[in-house]
């Protein structure tokens, strides 16, 4: 009897704050109390809190030990509240640690992360304060109180750059809903950054790709001081940016985006022919609308492109048609100068459909054309389609020519013998490759005479021999 007297001083002596323990808790206590239920709390009276002076000296622990920013670990905790003077087991310990959690009092970091009652479950939470496992990688820390101030501008800067209304003082919850909101939009930007390589004139690009950097800043603070720090020192570049965003949300969702597209395609149209067009109303429309969608933010004058657009096409259908009829004709006379070198012929009725059917595809891109320098080269694909079959009905005619028959010998003793007759190549070109232009310019009946001597001369330089020259204009 005397000796467990003893013992008990002696415990009481070393383990002298024991005591603070006055009430047992365990993992099930842990769980209920994250979950919010009965189980987690024990009454001992109306105001009574349990072990109270345990979380008082548990508080003070790690507001002393982490006053430097500095994290210690849950293994530390239980080191030092299981030795004396506590001599506390690791059941009442995890209780105490969840209990200031749960009041807001201090934070809880696994893998670098932030855990909280939004991010995690009770049960993932109560896993990591009782496994063995996790008790050297969970790191605590005295959680700051963040001043109502700084609440405030983070739920102002929420309504402005996300138009959410964050409803909740508490300051998890804020943070954990700006983090939630920040990733959608972050997301919605990386989706319109793509936007951009596919049409690189569209507005808003320098906001998108500047607003991408800004949210990735926002979103990388996980320590909640650091964020509402990181948001208070920031709002204003935050602000602007839910202000900058907003016509381009508008424009990317609504009928600006088709209307900007139809105006970069008609000025597209204009700069891929605006050598072949010559005319001052066109290119003060055309102007007007580069005006536009030039502009860093051309949202309040997109509403002028309809007007102008209308404007570009009827104006611009007016020199497609003039510049379509010469090139229509051109293609019609090549037609027509092939078909009728073609009629006769033995080969003809297996050539003819195919010979037209060439130059109807050409007449058929002409009539659907809208681009004028695309009509100018189908006028030249018509001369190349007409010297082409020229050529080829050249090489038919000689495989189609009759054969010769050898000479019948004559009764005459001594014949003068005959020469063959020299066989003469027939060169099938163009006069354009004769006189090696496309055009002429004529003032004077001077200017007449210089360009025919120069076609006699050109001709003459080309004669040889043996030849035939079929020109064809």
């Amino acid at each position: 009897m005397r000796i467990n007297e003893a013992l008990g001083k002696l415990v009481d002596t070393v383990y002298f704050k024991l005591k603070y323990i006055d009430t047992a808790m365990g993992a099930a206590n842990v769980l209920g109390m994250l979950r919010n239920d009965k189980q987690g709390t024990i009454a001992l009276g109306d105001a009574a809190i349990p072990n109270h002076l345990a979380l008082d000296d548990a508080k003070r622990y790690i507001e002393n030990n982490t006053r430097m920013h500095n994290k210690i670990s849950l293994k530390t905790i239980k080191d030092y509240f299981t030795k004396a003077p506590y001599g506390f087991i690791n059941d009442d310990v995890e209780w105490i640690v969840a209990k200031l959690f749960k009041d807001g009092d201090l934070g809880i970091y696994y893998q670098q992360q932030n855990v909280t009652l939004l991010n995690h479950t009770a049960e993932q939470i109560t896993e990591l304060l009782t496994k063995k496992g996790f008790v050297e990688k969970v790191m605590i820390d005295l959680k700051p109180v963040v001043p109502k101030s700084k609440l405030k501008t983070a739920k102002d800067v929420a309504k402005e750059l996300f138009g959410y209304t964050v409803i909740s003082d508490d300051a998890d919850r804020i943070m954990s809903e700006i983090q939630q909101e920040t990733k959608r939009l972050l997301s919605r930007f990386r989706e319109l950054k793509s936007e951009y390589y596919d049409k690189a004139k569209y507005p808003g690009k320098e906001i998108v790709q500047d607003g991408i950097s800004v949210l990735c800043k926002l979103s990388s603070q996980d320590n909640t001081l650091d964020f509402f720090n990181h948001v208070a020192d920031n709002e204003d570049e935050l602000e602007e940016l839910g202000s900058d965003y907003a016509p381009i949300k508008e424009f990317f969702k609504g009928e600006q985006r088709k209307i900007f597209e139809n105006a970069l395609k008609k000025l597209k149209i204009y700069e891929d022919s605006r050598v072949y067009i010559v005319d001052s109303e066109l290119e003060s429309i055309v102007k007007q609308m580069q005006n536009i969608v030039s502009v860093r933010a051309p949202y309040g004058m997109i509403r002028q492109l309809p007007d102008l657009i209308s404007k570009f096409d009827d104006k611009y259908l007016v020199i497609l048609e003039e510049k379509t009829e010469p090139v229509r004709k051109a293609i019609l006379d090549n037609k027509s100068q092939v078909m009728d070198h073609l009629a006769g012929k033995p080969y003809a009725k297996v050539k003819e459909a195919l010979y037209a059917n060439e130059f109807q595809r050409l007449l058929d891109k002409a009539e659907s054309s809208n681009d004028v320098s695309r009509l100018r080269s189908l006028g030249d694909q018509s001369d190349a389609l007409k010297e082409r079959l020229f050529n080829e009905m050249h090489e038919l005619d000689r495989k189609y020519a009759p054969k010769s028959e050898p000479p019948q010998p004559t009764p005459n003793p001594n014949p003068t013998p005959k020469l063959p007759e020299p066989k003469k190549e027939v060169v099938n070109t163009f006069l354009k490759h004769v006189v090696h232009t496309t055009s002429w310019h004529i003032e004077s009946e001077a200017d007449i005479d210089k360009y025919c001597e120069q076609l006699k001369r050109q001709l003459k330089e080309n004669m040889r021999e043996g030849l035939i020259y079929n020109i064809k204009f």
